[in-house]
């Protein structure tokens, strides 16, 4: 399988496509946060589950996306003072889509 190595490489349909269509929608306003987290982790799982290969660079942006929702409260019940809110996760997924348009 080919390393996608910047957006533009990856294939239409596969989990990593999936998580970058999810942090435009989050970004544009057409999910909510909560929502997004939701649908990145089950993209993310996909992505890893089919063994789609990405470069260190490409992986590590997607990988601050991650570890955000990570510090995320997808449920608000269980929201602890350490967590980010949903606008600095959005803030997180745009600086990483930023990021990640700039990969050679």
């Amino acid at each position: 399988m080919k390393v996608w190595k910047r957006p533009d490489d990856v294939v239409a349909g596969a989990g990593i496509d999936e998580q970058l269509e999810l942090m435009r929608a989050v970004v544009d306003g057409d999910l909510t946060a909560t929502q997004f987290a939701r649908e990145w982790h089950a993209a993310h799982r996909r992505s890893l589950n089919s063994g789609e290969k990405i470069s260190a660079q490409f992986e590590n942006v997607l990988n601050e996306v991650f570890y955000a929702i990570e510090e995320y409260a997808i449920d608000p019940e269980n929201k602890q003072d350490t967590d980010i809110s949903d606008q600095e996760l959005i803030s997180i997924v745009r600086d990483a889509l930023a990021s990640s348009e700039s990969l050679r």
